[in-house]
């Protein structure tokens, strides 16, 4: 999904090599991946945005990407100009943001320098993002 604002982010020249050597392999939509590694499609950055959620016995990892970029944007209506489709970004953080809360999710604020591993609770019926706790 290429256009002029995405042009310079999204080269064929970057993906081209990997494809014609057999490294890449397209996924249209959710999918697992392996039994501990799910793609959730999470539209709104891009079109076919998706976020890796990692589960394992001891808890679930999701890299949120531009979905939620830093720790300030998980309230729902805190979205990037950026994005393409921000009503789809809306839906999307909606979907996601309270299952990750209910079940514990640890998530990657991938550009948060502040806050980069985080896990969301309620509070006065909003979500909020406060630091995972992380063992050595």
């Amino acid at each position: 999904y290429v256009n002029e604002r995405t042009r310079g982010s999204y080269r064929s020249q970057d993906f081209e090599p990997l494809d014609s050597d057999g490294r890449l392999s397209a996924v249209d939509g959710s999918a697992w991946l392996a039994p501990y590694l799910e793609l959730r499609l999470a539209p709104g950055h891009t079109p076919f945005h998706q976020v890796p959620v990692v589960r394992t016995r001891e808890g679930t990892v999701a890299f949120l990407g531009d979905l939620v970029p830093t720790a300030s944007h998980v309230p729902y209506p805190y979205i990037m100009a950026y994005d393409l489709e921000p009503l789809a970004t809306l839906a999307s953080k909606k979907r996601l943001l309270p299952e990750a809360a209910r079940e514990g999710w640890v998530l990657v604020f991938e550009h948060d320098e502040e806050l980069p591993l985080g896990v969301l609770e309620e509070r006065d019926g909003r979500l909020e993002a406060r630091p995972a706790p992380v063992e050595a």
